[in-house]
């Protein structure tokens, strides 16, 4: 249940913003009042029920949203209204998201801030959150096959991670700067692959008490597609993704206790 209300609330920005464009559209249509406020709730229901049912499709929220706000606009009869709402979102869909912004050299920057507590100690997190710093078993979401240290330059470090039964995907990672267990800064770049950008990583690991860390990170990307950046802005990806680390993290070691105390009552027993 709590998986599932931490999905939602990643895709507040989405929910929010579809449920004004509707507002708007019904008050424009119909005026404003209590139908106004029911129709941003069915459509903060439904699209929580794509978020969660459906999550490939989500951009079906906004697009959706707006095409009913600006079908509202067109001098057309109310009958059309369904079927302009359609082409309109289709439309929305194209723009927002299509190639096109690639071909016509339309790049941004984009910049994430998160924050997270988790009750681990900061060199724990320091293993499990950056890559090459640990075995590559230790690295939180499993998927870290290998690395290698350049042999010239140590803040170099060459990772493969798994690719879903293909050849593995190579990044290489390029530490910045670098405290191991407090701070680092570090460039990931990954060649020939469509839809990631290269970024730039800071994270920052405090204690507050013992075994509790306090975990800061930012994300900065440059030379972004204008579609990948709406997205990852509805999406929240980068908080989505350093939640599913203390969620992950969180079931491992809980896991680790479980499994440790059932042996020792084993042993116990015997």
């Amino acid at each position: 249940m709590k998986s599932m209300l931490d999905r939602v609330f990643r895709q507040r920005r989405r929910i929010i913003f579809s449920v004004v464009c509707v507002m708007l559209a019904t008050s424009m249509a119909i005026g404003a009042g209590p139908m106004s406020l029911a129709a941003g709730g069915i459509a903060a229901a439904l699209c929580i029920h794509i978020i969660l049912m459906f999550p490939n499709q989500r951009r079906l929220c906004e697009t959706s949203a707006l095409g009913l706000w600006f079908a509202t606009l067109l001098p057309l009869p109310v009958e059309s209204l369904p079927m302009s709402t359609a082409a309109s979102a289709a439309l929305f869909w194209t723009f927002l998201y299509g190639s096109w912004t690639n071909r016509a050299g339309w790049h941004l920057a984009q910049s994430s801030h998160s924050k997270l507590k988790i009750d681990l100690p900061a060199q724990a997190v320091w293993k499990c959150l950056i890559p090459g710093e640990s075995h590559p078993d230790d690295y939180w979401s499993g998927k870290l096959v290998d690395f290698d240290h350049d042999t010239e330059e140590q803040d170099t470090v060459y990772l493969r991670f798994d690719n879903r039964g293909a050849m593995p995907e190579e990044m290489t990672m390029t530490f910045l700067e670098r405290d191991p267990g407090r701070f680092c800064r570090y460039y990931l770049e990954r060649e020939g692959s469509s839809g990631f950008e290269d970024m730039t990583v800071s994270v920052s690991l405090t204690e507050p008490m013992p075994g509790t860390c306090h975990i800061e990170t930012t994300m900065e990307q440059h030379g972004i597609s204008v579609g990948s950046a709406l997205l990852r802005w509805f999406d929240d990806s980068y908080g989505d993704e350093l939640g599913a680390f203390a969620e992950t993290v969180g079931r491992r070691r809980k896991w680790a206790i479980d499994g440790k105390g059932q042996s020792d009552n084993s042993r116990a027993a015997a």
